[in-house]
């Protein structure tokens, strides 16, 4: 990556002008976005509309969450076309001279146009997330794309009920950060949507927006209720038998669910045996792959753009395999869903991981984070 910062142009007024009208064509577009039909219009607006173009943001303030976490408020330059809640960004920072970047849930109403809030935790080994947490400050600049994603409340449910459009009781299962998207959807909802909100947490100390959350709950104006689960006091994880004492009625509820793949995979199968999969809405932070079968093949990649080749099991992902041999691609979520790390296909075949599919047209563009060499191959990295 550049270890010098990336340019920024000023968008013509007309841009400015179709970027700022976008946020409010929302219901008129519904169930596509806005900036789906403009990207048909110009090629600007469809980098804009799908984050391939980073846009400047200068980070306002920082606000302590818990002792490993931190919510960060954004204002984004000329070209932001605002947020459906439960969307994300690709976050791109630089540090020590090199730029990073990786995809954060927006964790503030969509109403705000001109501000923008995420909500970061440290990990272990999290390089960028342990530098927002733990050394960024007010003032600084960044980079982020446009809003993605589809872990989102249809637009027609974000407004106040009426005989004509009957908001339908909600559902939030959620476990550690998987917060995060599900803080945006609430902040976002009107007072008058009947919620349900179960939140996994191994303690109290950890649990991010405990203060917010419990005084949505005390309030006498919504019907926002919510039930916390602490792991580490009792080992208590989700089941049928703890749903239904929770939510008996989870079956007239539509359901979104965020947290860790454990929590996840369980739902689903819950859901999927009660024959409701449809209402069940999921978010992961980490992509679902199948399984390799053992006779798989992998093969050896070559880099073309750095003249580097590596050899690449079957069901390791071309840009480990990248990394490995000592290239620094640009990639953001690594699970296939910000397209930072796209790349074409010169030659061979890959297996795309989530599904199984095997891609051996030359020109192609994939995602080396969750595709792998399926036989020798080219890209252009």
């Amino acid at each position: 990556m550049p270890s010098s910062s990336i340019p920024i142009t000023r968008k013509p007024a007309i841009e400015t002008l179709v970027g700022g009208l976008l946020p409010l064509l929302s219901p008129f577009s519904y169930p596509r976005l806005p900036t789906d039909y403009a990207a048909l219009l110009n090629s600007r607006w469809q980098k804009l509309a799908t984050g391939a173009e980073r846009l400047p943001a200068k980070l306002m303030a920082i606000t302590s969450q818990t002792a490993d976490s931190c919510s960060l408020e954004l204002k984004p330059g000329v070209g932001w076309l605002g947020h459906r809640a439960g969307q994300f960004v690709n976050v791109h920072v630089n540090i020590d001279g090199v730029w990073h970047s990786r995809c954060y849930s927006i964790s503030s109403s969509d109403q705000r146009r001109r501000r923008l809030q995420i909500t970061v935790r440290a990990t272990a080994d999290g390089l960028v997330s342990n530098y927002l947490v733990h050394k960024a400050v007010a003032g600084e600049r960044l980079h982020i794309s446009q809003a993605q994603g589809e872990f989102v409340v249809p637009t027609k449910a974000l407004a106040a009920p009426t005989r004509q459009n009957n908001t339908k009781r909600k559902l939030f299962i959620t476990a550690g950060s998987g917060i995060t998207p599900v803080m945006g959807i609430l902040n976002s909802l009107s007072g008058a949507d009947e919620c349900e909100h179960i939140h996994y947490e191994r303690d109290a100390e950890r649990f991010i927006f405990s203060a917010a959350l419990g005084e949505l709950h005390q309030r006498e104006d919504n019907q926002y209720s919510l039930h916390e689960v602490y792991t580490a006091a009792d080992g208590e994880r989700f089941s049928t038998q703890q749903l239904s004492a929770i939510c008996p009625d989870w079956r007239q509820r539509d359901v979104w669910a965020c947290g860790p793949a454990t929590l996840l995979d369980a739902l689903e199968q819950h859901w999927a045996e009660a024959g409701l999969s449809a209402q069940l809405r999921t978010e992961r932070f980490q992509a679902q792959t199948v399984e390799v079968s053992a006779d798989a093949e992998g093969g050896t990649a070559l880099f073309a753009a750095s003249g580097v080749s590596a050899a690449g099991a079957a069901d390791e992902a071309l840009l480990l395999v990248a990394e490995r041999a000592g290239l620094k691609p640009e990639h953001g979520c690594r699970m296939g869903i910000c397209h930072s790390c796209d790349c074409t296909l010169l030659a061979g075949a890959v297996r795309d991981l989530r599904s199984g599919q095997i891609l051996n047209q030359t020109g192609t563009r994939i995602q080396p984070c969750v595709s792998a060499a399926a036989g020798p191959v080219q890209l252009d990295l």
